[in-house]
């Protein structure tokens, strides 16, 4: 296994209702990783050091090849960069954006292969994700990183169940590296999906700062950090929430007003296409919240309802 791993907290939504295990791969089209870290860097002699925030967005370009009984995915991997590292948009078209290269991706046996140039030799090549992790205390040592099992368990997303993996990394070289990153099935790392910028630059530093934004596939989102960074796959977050929140919006299209019947204390929030802010609005009781929409511009918009930490996402059209 050879990538870095990091500290992430996040909190997952149980369910009440009985559900089966079953291992979930990860995708092999229809999906994106969406990731972003900061490098250090000396803007002059003498200066005070300072960040540029890469962000990088990987997406499959259909091209499969088979090699033997393995089917290869290609995967484009895009990025640009933010001085100030504040840009989390992830926007579908960004000025400035640049292709890094393209890579393969191949799972077999619950382990994911990636590599650069065909042909891929399983023999030789260490795999970057090894869901056969079975218990604590297991340790997988690679070229950058010994990585440690700390905590193993199972968290269900949009109603599968997803066997969870803690690891405990320490950096074979930067000895300063102490750090804990979560592996989930059918997503990859919690930090950056599956890290496809350490095959252009490996063992690098700025790893250890890296953070997985926002991951898709088929169009739902499965994980989600921060849902600005979603905006062009209509976010619903991590957690499974049919169950618990069906608000009711409507008319949907909708003219100069926009109606949603809440069941309690939520926060709404409305989004155009472009991933920019319309409106924002904290309701504290079960009540129809009345949004005035008059000086919006017909199109469509993203409307997101938030209840006691749970998201629900809904596209409507404004005349």
């Amino acid at each position: 296994m050879k990538y870095p791993l990091f500290i992430l907290i996040i909190s997952f939504v149980t369910t009440s209702y009985a559900q089966t295990y079953q291992y979930v791969p990860i995708p092999t089209s229809n999906a994106e990783w969406k990731a972003q870290n900061p490098v250090d860097y000396q803007s002059g002699h003498g200066s005070p050091a300072g960040y540029v925030c890469y962000s990088w967005k990987y997406s499959f370009l259909g091209r499969d090849t088979i090699i033997g009984t393995d089917t290869l995915h290609n995967i484009r991997a895009v990025y640009y960069y933010d001085n100030d590292c504040k840009d989390v948009t992830f926007n579908t078209i960004r000025e400035g954006a640049k292709i890094a290269g393209t890579v393969w991706m191949m799972e077999r046996d619950k382990k994911i292969y990636l590599t650069k140039t065909l042909p891929l030799d399983t023999s030789i090549t260490v795999p970057y994700l090894d869901f056969n992790l079975s218990y604590v205390g297991e340790r997988l040592p690679s070229p950058w990183v010994t990585d440690t099992v700390i905590s193993i368990d199972t968290v269900p997303i949009n109603g599968q169940l997803r066997r969870r993996i803690v690891i405990l990394t320490h950096h074979n070289i930067l000895t300063t590296w102490g750090l804990v990153d979560t592996l989930i099935e059918g997503i990859g790392s919690t930090r950056f999906g599956l890290g496809f910028d350490e095959l252009y630059n490996p063992g690098a530093d700025y790893q250890n700062r890296c953070k997985l934004y926002c991951f898709s596939a088929n169009g739902q989102a499965e994980y989600v950090r921060d849902n600005s960074a979603c905006m062009d796959v209509w976010p619903t977050g991590v957690e499974d929430f049919t169950a618990y929140l069906q608000p009711s919006l409507n008319p949907n299209p909708f003219n100069d007003k926009l109606a949603v019947n809440l069941l309690g204390r939520a926060t709404i929030r409305v989004y155009n296409l472009l991933g920019v802010s319309v409106y924002s609005g904290t309701f504290s009781c079960k009540q129809e919240a009345v949004v005035n929409t008059t000086d919006w511009r017909s199109g469509l918009y993203i409307v997101i309802i938030e209840h006691n930490g749970i998201s629900s996402t809904q596209k409507m059209v404004k005349l």
